[in-house]
């Protein structure tokens, strides 16, 4: 189907249609939203959906004479209301780069119309049928097989208010109730808090707290659940896929017994949710690891899949309090790295050093050419420590906080030897809170003389030989 087939499809729903070539542009909506509750119904078998989301602004953040929000060019706003009452909005199909079909439902309502509320009803409903429009990959979806959906940057289930994902930001998802098919297991992200059977359908109640728009995919398939304590893994009903499941969890136990031992103390593992997923479906969406079926079945430590579930594992076990100049190198740098010693004690340190290595040479390249892998261009190269709380997600997986940092502790490890290494980890990582001054001297503390070349790694982009793991 072409965009414009599908414009003209979405016409026949009622919404507002213009032709490629004119289409209304994808503005930013001057509003915060605090929290969602959503509650939504699928049909798989119609490719279809209808949903309520009860929308919470930050007060004092809606501003203009109009507040715009955007969802999957699908989907029809079949009401919007504030304060008990209805008021007009108006939908127009937009390109939107951020929806897996490029085509968005634009939906503006005048300010005006709020009032004194900060909050909106919004009842919505229609398709999400498979694109041909972009990559193959974008594997979003509501069919037979289930319901495949993410976020924003990917499928606009749920109304967003910001441009793109670039934009994204934290909200509270305080209830999300999601209805299926009885045979059908739904995962939305955070924590499950509890499925019941009513009308012949089945009802999932999940909960997130301060969860990035980004992270709130939804899936519902025909899933068997293996759970243990905190860790659900959802596979489809076979008895191989079932065996993997059992091999993956003992892997998942393995690796929260490690980060126990070795990194913060008395840290409460809150649910993992590991989900077989269709072809091109690996993600991690916060809590969330979703393995295509091929890679389900040939699950490997070594690979991707068996790297983002430590890694995601091992985001709760180097949390620590520390000061805003702290935080990009905390939050997202330390996960970057402290997966790997953990993979390593099951790996080996021959799989450790072979890792390391690829990631300097990666480095180097990005540093040379400013491009990545992809040959997409990557953010100015800054100091560590430089990278404020809003530029996380433009170096998060991509450049420093991935690649620099993970080779900054590479470089303390083989100062400090392996067992060393594991002594300043749990040094470190069980304070109460930690700024710049208290971390280099946690350093020398196990490194004595250290001070400048911590300074060198996270307060310059200096690389030369000797700050390099072989000194050459």
């Amino acid at each position: 189907m072409s965009i414009c087939e599908k414009l003209i499809g979405l016409a026949a729903l009622g919404l507002t249609c213009v032709v490629p070539g004119t289409m209304l542009p994808v503005t930013s909506s001057a509003a915060t939203v605090e929290s969602y509750v959503i509650d939504a119904a699928f049909v798989p078998a119609e490719g279809r959906m209808r949903a309520i989301a009860d929308v919470r602004f930050v007060p004092g953040s809606v501003t203009g004479d109009t507040l715009v929000f955007f969802l999957h060019g699908e989907l029809r706003v079949d009401s919007v209301v504030t304060a008990g009452s209805r008021i007009d909005a108006s939908q127009n199909l937009v390109f939107h780069k951020d929806d897996y079909s490029l085509v968005g439902n634009r939906v503006e309502v005048a300010t005006r119309q709020l009032g004194l509320s900060a909050s909106l009803r919004i009842a919505y409903s229609g398709y999400f049928h498979p694109s041909v429009v972009s990559a193959i990959s974008n594997y979003m979806r509501i069919d037979g097989d289930g319901v495949y959906l993410r976020s924003l940057g990917y499928s606009l289930w749920f109304p967003v208010f910001v441009k793109s994902w670039r934009d994204s930001h934290d909200a509270s998802f305080p209830v999300v109730t999601l209805r299926t098919p009885a045979d059908f297991s739904a995962v939305f992200a955070g924590n499950r808090v509890r499925e019941y059977q009513e009308g012949g359908l089945r009802v999932s109640e999940w909960a997130a707290d301060r969860m990035n728009l980004f992270d709130a995919q939804c899936t519902a398939r025909r899933f068997d659940v293996l759970t243990e304590d905190g860790f659900h893994l959802y596979h489809v009903r076979d008895s191989s896929a079932r065996q993997m499941a059992g091999r993956i969890m003992a892997f998942t136990r393995r690796l929260e017994s490690l980060c126990r031992t070795n990194y913060r103390r008395g840290v409460v593992v809150a649910q993992l949710h590991i989900m077989q997923m269709p072809r091109y479906g690996d993600i991690s969406s916060g809590n969330v690891i979703g393995i295509s079926d091929a890679v389900w079945h040939q699950f490997k430590a070594t690979a991707w899949q068996g790297r983002t579930v430590v890694h995601e594992l091992v985001h709760r076990f180097v949390r620590v309090p520390c000061t805003d100049d702290m935080g990009a190198f905390v939050i997202e740098g330390f996960p970057s790295y402290f997966h790997l010693p953990v993979l390593a004690e099951i790996l080996g340190e021959q799989w450790y050093g072979d890792y390391l290595e690829n990631v300097e040479l990666s480095y180097a390249r990005k540093r040379e050419t400013g491009k990545d892998r992809r040959g997409d261009s990557l953010p100015l190269e800054k100091p560590i420590l430089e990278i404020g709380y809003d530029e996380i997600g433009e170096y998060k997986d991509r450049f420093i906080l991935q690649d620099r940092v993970a080779l900054f502790f590479d470089f303390l490890r083989r100062r400090m030897g392996k067992e060393g290494f594991l002594r300043f980890s749990s040094d470190v990582l069980n304070r109460e809170l930690l700024d710049y001054d208290l971390f280099v001297a946690v350093v020398e503390s196990h490194l004595p003389g250290s001070g400048e070349e911590v300074r060198r790694w996270l307060k310059t982009t200096e690389y030369p030989v000797d700050l390099r793991a072989d000194g050459s």
